[in-house]
C-alpha cells in the first residue's frame, strides 16, 4: 500500500510539473556559512587595503632623533635635530630638539629669577606623541600652573 502511494505521488508531481527534490542539510548547515564568512573577510580585508592607502605611515620616526644604544644616558634625543612622524590615523607632527636637548622652546641657561622651574620625564604621553608641540602636556602645563599660582613656572620636556 506505502509502495502505491509513493508512486502515485511522483507520478501525481511529474504530471503536474512539480519535480524539486528536498533541499541538501550541508547547503544549509555548511556552505551559506562559509559563504556569509567570506563575504566578511572580503568586506574587512578591502577596507583595511583602503584604510592603508587613506591614512600612510611617514617614512620618518622620532627614532631618527634619538640616541638609543648608550647605556651610560639611556635614551636621548640628538642635539639641534628635528625630525617628522605621522601614524595611521594622524596628522605629522614635527620634532624639535634645541641645543640641550630637549622638546621645548625656552633656552637651557640658567633660570629666570623667580620661577620654578620642573622638568618632566615620563612616558609617551608626557613627550607629546603624535602631537604638535603647543598642544602637547608640556606646553599647556606651565601656562596654567603659571595662572594658578602667580609664578613664572618653566618646564623642561
Amino acid at each position: 500500500m506505502a509502495g502505491i502511494s509513493t508512486q502515485s505521488k511522483v507520478l501525481s508531481d511529474t504530471i503536474t510539473g512539480d519535480t524539486r527534490r528536498p533541499r541538501p542539510v550541508w547547503l544549509d548547515c555548511v556552505l551559506l556559512p562559509m559563504i556569509a564568512l567570506f563575504t566578511i573577510g572580503l568586506l574587512e580585508s578591502s577596507m583595511e587595503h583602503v584604510a592603508r592607502q587613506m591614512f600612510q605611515t611617514s617614512a620618518s620616526t622620532t627614532l631618527s632623533c634619538l640616541v638609543l644604544n648608550d647605556s651610560s644616558t639611556g635614551v636621548g634625543s640628538i642635539l639641534n635635530s628635528v625630525c617628522s612622524q605621522r601614524a595611521r590615523e594622524s596628522r605629522l607632527v614635527e620634532y624639535r630638539f634645541h641645543r640641550c636637548g630637549y622638546r621645548t622652546e625656552m633656552d637651557c641657561d640658567g633660570k629666570s629669577a623667580g620661577a620654578y622651574r620642573i622638568v618632566m620625564i615620563g612616558s609617551s604621553f608626557n613627550f607629546g606623541m603624535f602631537m604638535p608641540r603647543d598642544q602637547s602636556f608640556a606646553a599647556l602645563l606651565p601656562e596654567e600652573l603659571s595662572n594658578e599660582s602667580g609664578r613664572k613656572v618653566e618646564l623642561y620636556n
